[in-house]
């Protein structure tokens, strides 16, 4: 089917902010000894699904360097920064540990030591002792920053020294054997920490990927084991596959996936050696574009139908996603037909609109323009029984755009609670002041709220256009 293109204008009058457009983010590095260092490089970065639950997992890992700063005589750093907006900070000098620091704010004065770099030395064996080539590994800290993403050797081994100091969890997908645990590090300054693993063999998958209906090879699609894939094998020219170390605990599932067609899964318990063969359904596409508040082309926007989970998904979303290019354009190429979806439009810097997709048939669809609007700042504070500001302290928010359904020609919010978990909320963490912050918010009604261990408070709140609401203050028991 094909919906008629009439503009989609989910627009408000542009927002006049209370209080300052910009706060300055600030910073000293400084040596071991605490001295200050100068001409220090520090980066300074967005982390693009930064805030809410993303199952695109490409796009979730993205970091993009916004500006380079450079410490002076005394070791400081400053820069203007849009208020409300995450950043990351990053200082790699190629000599010390590096440092990462994420989701900081305008207005937070950040100590960056350098001290002697960890080194980590990873070294894989079968049973017999002898190395267990190629494969992949990831790593990240406890506040999930993904920094090791890399290969394992010819000889199983991974050693590096550029990693930052701190709590680490380590995920090791070998090629020939199957997957252990994920493992839990320390990493300490100018120490080596040894890790050495003993993998099983596990069992090999191999099998065919067809065509729904045609029978037709389908090359190039990656076979995986569990829904985020970081295990997998490639299909060749026939269509065929082979995957050995296969049945890690926790991973039940093999899932296909390929530009064009609907992901597939099935349900795989094997304790033995076994063939499978996949067959794949044609997506559907959907294109529009997206406009900025002024009506220009809105190019570098993150566009995604998100789906219910469709047939042979497991419960898993259907997720197709893009980047709009520079005439505002956008092409979702693998879109399931006969499932719900919401289109999900993402800028950089936060502003998110929603929109209520009808069912696709059993053709494509071009929707109507999407045009962006600015958003509002909501605030606040997180503080003790005392009046001290409380850090690193969870907070979501929680809604959306009222005319979401205009595409369905519905009033008010609809939605689907299970996607609008991943879509319809975001997430933060309180900054060094206890400061909550959520920038260019859409007009709509909101649920805050905060909870860390038993306990949780949460508000109710109404953003309306061109005016930010009071920021919102909550006490904490601790």
């Amino acid at each position: 089917m094909r919906c008629r293109v009439v503009p989609l204008l989910l627009m408000a009058t542009l927002a006049v902010a209370q209080g300052p457009q910009t706060e300055v983010l600030r910073g000293t590095v400084l040596d071991a000894s605490g001295k200050p260092v100068a001409g220090a490089n520090v980066e300074l970065c967005r982390r693009h699904a930064e805030g809410f639950c993303c199952l695109d997992l490409p796009f979730s890992r993205q970091v993009t360097k916004v500006q380079t700063l450079k410490t002076g005589k005394n070791g400081s750093f400053a820069t203007q920064v849009p208020r409300g907006e995450p950043f990351e900070v990053r200082l790699d000098d190629g000599v010390h540990a590096p440092i990462v620091r994420r989701e900081v704010y305008g207005g937070e004065d950040l100590t960056l030591l350098l001290v002697a770099p960890p080194t980590l030395v990873i070294s894989l064996v079968d049973e017999d002792g002898k190395a267990v080539p190629g494969g992949l590994l990831e790593g990240w800290n406890d506040r999930h920053v993904r920094w090791i993403d890399a290969a394992i050797d010819d000889h199983g081994r991974w050693i590096s020294n550029r990693v930052p100091v701190g709590s680490w969890t380590v995920d090791i997908a070998p090629a020939l054997a199957m997957r252990p645990e994920w493992q839990k590090i320390n990493l300490v300054a100018g120490e080596t920490t040894p890790m050495e693993l003993t993998l099983r063999p596990g069992v090999t998958v191999r099998g065919r990927v067809t065509e729904v209906g045609t029978g037709k090879p389908i090359a190039g699609a990656t076979v995986g084991e569990g829904w985020t894939q970081d295990k997998f094998v490639v299909t060749d020219a026939d269509g065929r596959y082979e995957m050995r170390g296969y049945g890690a605990p926790g991973y039940q599932e093999m899932y296909v996936r390929r530009e064009g067609y609907c992901p597939t899964m099935i349900d795989l318990r094997l304790a033995a050696d076994a063939e499978r063969d996949f067959q794949m359904a044609p997506a559907r596409a959907i294109s529009g574009r997206i406009l900025g508040a002024g009506g220009a082309a809105a190019a570098g926007v993150y566009v995604a139908a998100v789906g219910g989970a469709g047939e042979g998904m497991g419960n898993t979303f259907d997720w197709s996603s893009g980047i709009t290019d520079g005439e505002g354009r956008y092409r979702l190429s693998t879109v399931a037909p006969g499932v719900a979806h919401t289109l999900f439009v993402r800028a950089a810097d936060g502003t998110t609109l929603l929109a209520d997709l009808p069912v696709l048939a059993d053709a494509d669809v071009n929707l109507p323009d999407v045009q962006l609007r600015a958003g509002q700042y909501v605030g606040g504070t997180l503080t003790d029984g005392d009046g001290k500001p409380v850090a690193g302290i969870e907070v979501t928010l929680a809604g959306c755009n009222p005319d979401r359904g205009t595409l369905l020609g519905l009033e008010g919010v609809q939605g689907d609670r299970g996607r609008d978990y991943c879509i319809a909320q975001r997430e933060m963490r309180t900054d060094s002041f206890g400061r909550i912050h959520f920038a260019n918010v859409q007009p709509g009604t909101y649920q805050i709220a905060w909870s860390h261990a038993t306990e949780r408070e949460s508000t109710t709140i109404e953003v309306r256009a061109g005016v930010d609401p009071a920021p919102v203050a909550f006490t904490i028991s601790r």
